[in-house]
C-alpha cells in the first residue's frame, strides 16, 4: 500500500478543526481507483480470457473537490491551507507519493498524467463506485489501523506544523 489516496482523509480526520496543508489544486487532476473495482474487473478479465492493455483507472477527477469531499467524509472543519507548486518545491515537498511528499499532487507540467483515457477499460466492464463510497470505506480501515501511524506517503505531522508555521510567518498582517 502506498498511502497516497487514503493521507488526505486520514490527515483531515486527525486533525479535524486544525489547518492543514494542500497544494494549489485548482485545474489540476486525479485519477484513482477502488482496488476492490480493479479487483473485480480483473477476476472478470481473466474468466472472459480478455488480453490488450487497458488503463484501468477511475473518472478524470478535480483534485480541489476530491480534496473537499475527503474534507466532508473526514468531519475536518478546520482552514485548507492552499500552497503553491513553487513553494513546495523550494521546501523540497515532494510531488505523487512518498516521504515529505503531498499525495496525488502533480506539477503542472505532468497534469496529463492524469487525465488518461479509459473508455477501453469502460467498454470491458470496468466500474466504478461512488468518490463519497470509497472515501467513507478507506476512512473506517484508516482509524482501524491509527491515524497516527507512520505512513509510506505524505508529511508527519510534525513536518506539516512546522511549514504552516512557516507560509503564517509569510502572511502579511492586517492592521
Amino acid at each position: 500500500m502506498s498511502d497516497r489516496f487514503s493521507y488526505w482523509v486520514s490527515r483531515l480526520a486527525a486533525a479535524p478543526e486544525e489547518p492543514v496543508l494542500v497544494p494549489n489544486a485548482k485545474d489540476r487532476y486525479v485519477q484513482f481507483i477502488d482496488v476492490r473495482d480493479l479487483a473485480e474487473w480483473l477476476i472478470s478479465a481473466g474468466q472472459r480470457g480478455l488480453t490488450g492493455i487497458y488503463n484501468a483507472v477511475g473518472n478524470e477527477r478535480d483534485f480541489s473537490a476530491v480534496l473537499l469531499a475527503a474534507a466532508g467524509v473526514a468531519g475536518h472543519t478546520g482552514e485548507l491551507i492552499t500552497a503553491e507548486d513553487d513553494w513546495l518545491t523550494a521546501h523540497e515537498i515532494n510531488y505523487w507519493a512518498g516521504p515529505r511528499s503531498l499525495p496525488l499532487w502533480l506539477p503542472r507540467s505532468n497534469t496529463a498524467f492524469a487525465r488518461r483515457s479509459r473508455s477501453r477499460f469502460v467498454q470491458a466492464g470496468g466500474t466504478e463506485r461512488s468518490l463519497q463510497n470509497t472515501l467513507q470505506d478507506v476512512l473506517k480501515d484508516e482509524r482501524a489501523r491509527g491515524l497516527d501511524r507512520e505512513r509510506r506517503s505524505g508529511l508527519t505531522q510534525q513536518e506539516q506544523h512546522v511549514l504552516l508555521t512557516e507560509i503564517d510567518a509569510q502572511l502579511p498582517v492586517n492592521t
